[in-house]
């Protein structure tokens, strides 16, 4: 068995780790990884994933970002990992986002090109990266700069407000207050904007 193929199935069957070393084949394509990485992240446990690579030791080879951090550090991340996954089935791309949030831009751009993730993952990541710190700022924002914000997210997280909110709440970048706080003024902002759409398209 593959070792990526073991690493993602352990996202679902954690026990499944224990396989025979010398059974495990190792080498890998960027396809091939980026595949496992995406079943892996709609896993229960997301976190699995990365820490069955570890084991084997070759974190290194496609994910040297995480293999360079500190223990503590990988210990934070996949703990963010595993608090922000929805579970098994859900949309990989926020625990992806959760994944590349303590990385930095220039770790953010070489980790996804060495997988190939889509496009839509990498902007994912870097939008998240900045938009995300600047939700502490909501409650003292002009109208101008809130609905720019909110125009942001509609264009790279159509679906996703509450759980770029979780990131938020999760890494301490915002509180409860906060966050429901821009989610209420969000759903104003798409029923106002699908307001105006109707009207453009009546008149």
């Amino acid at each position: 068995m593959n070792i990526y193929t073991l690493a993602r199935l352990a996202t679902i069957e954690p026990e499944i780790v224990e396989g025979d070393p010398s059974q495990i084949e190792r080498s890998a394509t960027s396809g091939r990884v980026f595949y496992a990485l995406e079943q892996a992240l709609k896993g229960k446990l997301p976190s699995m994933f990365f820490k069955t690579l570890m084991k084997y030791g070759v974190l290194e080879d496609f994910f040297l970002e995480l293999a360079q951090k500190s223990e503590e550090e990988r210990k934070n991340i996949f703990c963010f990992i595993d608090r922000v996954s929805i579970g098994e089935g859900g949309d990989p791309v926020l625990p992806f986002v959760a994944l590349c949030y303590y990385l930095s831009m220039k770790e953010i751009f070489m980790l996804c090109e060495r997988i190939s993730v889509p496009s839509r993952w990498f902007i994912a990541a870097t939008v998240a990266k900045r938009f995300i710190p600047d939700l502490k700022k909501f409650p003292t924002m002009k109208d101008e700069e809130s609905r720019n914000l909110f125009i942001l997210v509609r264009q790279y997280f159509p679906e996703e407000m509450e759980g770029l909110l979780s990131i938020g709440l999760l890494s301490g970048e915002i509180d409860q207050k906060i966050a429901n706080l821009i989610l209420r003024e969000y759903e104003n902002f798409k029923r106002k904007l699908s307001t105006d759409l109707c009207s453009f398209s009546s008149g």
